[in-house]
């Protein structure tokens, strides 16, 4: 079964340029291992109560404030994501990182017509590191752009 890439045409295309930072909301490229706290005897937010010992801050996706957190959303307006970091962690290379998106994710729309995995987008297999996300293989099919 071959799955269609649904990003096609100027409108999308220029909307991907404008929200490619988006991605990141969904699944971050790079990824530190969780933090964990000792909150023995306290809460955090109200949210844990004595008791628990540690916790661990490890749901990136945000089901609180997104019910459909899993889904790419490139529309999506409200964006509180920390992919980047915050505060004095805040990545460097963030504004790097934005402007290659903005400039490279669209170029494979533009340049090549009918762009479509050959497989199944679930049976795309990953690299095994927790560090940084990308697949092993990405095959696609695709015809040449006359422009």
């Amino acid at each position: 079964m071959r799955s269609r890439v649904l990003l096609l045409g100027a409108t999308t295309i220029a909307l991907v340029a404008s929200g490619a930072t988006k991605a990141t909301d969904l699944e971050p490229g790079v990824k530190l291992p969780p933090a964990v706290w000792d909150c023995s005897g306290g809460s955090i937010g109200g949210h844990v109560s004595g008791g628990y010992g540690r916790i661990s801050f490890t749901n990136p996706y945000g089901q609180s404030i997104y019910g459909d957190a899993d889904r790419f959303g490139v529309t999506r307006l409200h964006n509180p994501h920390l992919s980047f970091g915050q505060g004095p962690h805040f990545c460097l290379g963030a504004a790097q990182a934005r402007l290659e998106l903005r400039c490279a994710f669209p170029a494979p729309f533009v340049r090549l017509e009918d762009l479509a995995l050959t497989i199944a987008a679930e049976d795309v297999v990953y690299m095994p590191s927790y560090l940084i996300r990308c697949p092993q293989r990405l095959p696609v099919t695709f015809r040449p752009s006359i422009a």
